[in-house]
């Protein structure tokens, strides 16, 4: 069980990652065309609910799948008010068809996988969505300082920050015919808003 499991500590995880994550999605949300049709939204590894808050008070459809189902009560209970779908779902096995969402989003989810398992939990966002990909996760850190805190987190979640960093999700990018819409380094964070379609060259 990790940290972000444990009922009685996700509280207090929560407020402290909320400031932490929540301009993240804000950001990402914002490089979204407005002319979206269906606006329908899975929010992939959704903790406790920062992209999928996000999304619904846009006035998206938002579907959110967690595997970790006291994740989902306290999202539950904290959002409570909120018309969000919450599912209980294996990262790597979504419960969907291809192509039911106009966008799939993953925020810091990814990393949690095993590495033989973080880019099934890719193929899966880019399975279940019809045209858009949102990834929002840490790049490599160059400070010192900021390696030695990521390296401390990693333990203290027990999860594969490095081994993910280590990915080259460039050509992930470029194997599932993905274009790169728009990219941004936030405070050492990548957003990516993917497209499907042709490769491109970036």
């Amino acid at each position: 069980m990790t940290v972000y499991e444990n009922y009685w500590i996700t509280p207090w995880i929560y407020r402290i990652s909320n400031i932490y994550t929540l301009k993240y999605c804000k950001k990402a949300s914002s490089l979204l065309p407005a002319n979206i049709k269906n606006r329908k939204v899975v929010d992939i590894g959704t903790g406790l609910g920062n992209f999928a808050n996000v999304m619904e008070e846009k006035g998206y459809k938002v579907f959110a799948i967690d595997s970790a189902m006291p994740m989902i009560k306290m999202a539950r209970k904290i959002l409570k008010n909120k018309k969000i779908k919450w599912i209980a779902s294996d990262m790597i096995n979504l419960p969907f068809k291809d192509a039911t969402f106009d966008i799939s989003c993953s925020s810091f989810a990814i990393h949690n996988l095993t590495p033989k398992k973080m880019k099934q939990g890719f193929l899966e966002m880019v399975r279940v969505s019809k045209k858009y990909i949102i990834l929002i996760e840490h790049s490599m850190p160059k400070n010192p300082i900021h390696k030695w805190l990521m390296k401390y987190i990693e333990a203290f979640e027990k999860s594969y920050y490095y081994q993910f960093l280590s990915q080259d999700l460039r050509k992930w990018f470029k194997d599932n015919s993905l274009i790169i819409e728009n990219e941004i380094n936030l405070d050492g964070t990548n957003i990516f808003l993917l497209k499907k379609g042709h490769t491109n060259e970036r």
